[in-house]
Parts: C-alpha cells; structure tokens; sequence
C-alpha cells in the first residue's frame, strides 16, 4: 500500500496530469468505498466521497456502458457540456477539468477505476496520450488485481491462525 503513491506519481508526470486517482465504488449506490491518489488535496478527496461519486458522469457511463475499458472528456461531453456541469465545476476550483480513466476492476458489487486529471493547461488528451493511457490503464488493472490477491491470501493466513489460536486442540508444526 506505501508504493501506490509512488507509483501514481510516475504515472501521472508519464501522462501529463495534474493528479491520478485510483478508487472503488459500489455499482449499486456509487458510494466511494475507497480511493488512493497523487495530487489531490484532502479537500477533495473528502467531498468526493462524500457527494461526488454519486454525482459524476463518468461513474455513471461505467456503469452503463460495461463495455467501455476507458473514457475521456470528448466521448461524452464538449467544451459548453463541460462548463455547464456541476461536477466539472466543482473540479474545477482543485484546478482539474479533463480527464482520462475507466474500470481497472470489475465485480458484481464494485469497480474499481483509475482516473488521470489535468489541468487547463495540460489540456484535452491527444491520440498520443489515449495510446499510452491504453498501455498504463493494462499494468495499473493487473496491480489491482495482484493486490487484491495478496490481501486474499493475508485474510486467509490470518484466519487459518485465528483457527489454530482459538482451537481447543494443540497444534504441531514440524519442519525440515
């Protein structure tokens, strides 16, 4: 958990960005189950889960268009759309208005998706950054999926020892 914003980081000077955003939401009520991130005040993470998960465009499109490995700005929205939205308001006042993301993860109860944000300045993604992100988004959804491995196998150790703990039988291990 301490190398994901590290890691983040990198990706995010790799792509231009202004802040990269790795987090979960419920599929059913889109509550932000928990979020990693580089470049995001607290602020903004805080509100975020609080109100704006359930409000964002792009979490609603993932969750209608469970074909779409990734999205950016253009695919839904112009520049007026943009200056219209709440959201993009709101993101705006963090210095963030383009972005280019989607669902690394997919399960019945929950995504969990990436999001790379920029800055006016950095500017709309090019065709340039949609091929790159295509390669980043591959390794970022393979280190979600590893890491929830690991913690598979840390819940499985660690109740195979509450097991042995509590047992009212005496346990031996033998090794070589």
């Amino acid at each position: 958990p301490a190398k994901w914003r590290p890691a983040l980081h990198t990706c995010c000077d790799l792509m231009r960005g202004a802040a990269m955003q790795i987090y979960a939401i419920d599929n059913t009520n889109r509550d932000c189950l928990f979020q990693i991130d580089h470049g995001l005040p607290d602020s903004y993470r805080e509100e975020y889960a609080r109100f704006f998960s359930h409000e964002s465009e792009r979490n609603k499109l993932h969750l209608a268009r469970p074909d779409l490995e990734f999205s950016y700005d253009y695919m839904f929205f112009d520049e007026k759309q943009i200056d219209r939205s709440d959201c993009y308001d709101w993101r705006r006042k963090f210095g963030i208005r383009y972005y280019i993301g989607g669902p690394l993860v997919r399960h019945e109860e929950t995504m969990v998706i990436a999001a790379l944000h920029r800055g006016k300045r950095q500017g709309h993604v090019t065709a340039n950054d949609i091929a790159a992100y295509r390669l980043l988004r591959t390794h970022l959804a393979q280190a979600v999926r590893i890491r929830g491995r690991l913690v598979d196998l840390e819940l499985s150790q660690r109740g195979a020892w509450e097991a042995i703990e509590n047992s009212s039988v005496g346990v031996i291990s033998l090794t070589n």
